[in-house]
């Protein structure tokens, strides 16, 4: 398991929409279909589908960022793709991504 200040998104591809095909520096793949669960200001474009689509991979930094500034931990990121795979459950736990005992992200 890579530690959480190793995690790099390293391929992004954009399928549409809001649904994106990543692949990290662990060598796992896995599709993440955002959602604004924030709210706010900067995330709030984003569901205009054109300006999501302005999504650019930060080789630098590992993440993904939109031209307003946006940009995601590759934690997190990691955490939207593989959200429901049990091996994984106490890291999400521990970045703060899930609560203990909750199984999945919750739905929309």
């Amino acid at each position: 398991m890579i530690g959480p200040l190793f995690l790099r998104v390293v391929a992004m591809r954009l399928l549409g929409g809001h649904r994106l095909w990543l692949a990290f520096n662990d060598g796992r793949e896995g599709e993440v279909e955002w959602r604004d669960e924030a709210g706010g200001p900067l995330t709030t474009p984003l569901e205009d589908p054109d300006f999501f689509a302005q999504v650019r991979l930060n080789a630098e930094s590992g993440t993904l960022e939109w031209p307003n500034g946006l940009d995601y931990a590759p934690e997190y990121l990691y955490f939207l793709a593989f959200a429901n795979d049990p091996q994984w459950h106490e890291q999400f736990v521990a970045w703060g991504y899930l609560q203990q005992g909750q199984a999945t992200r919750p739905a929309a």
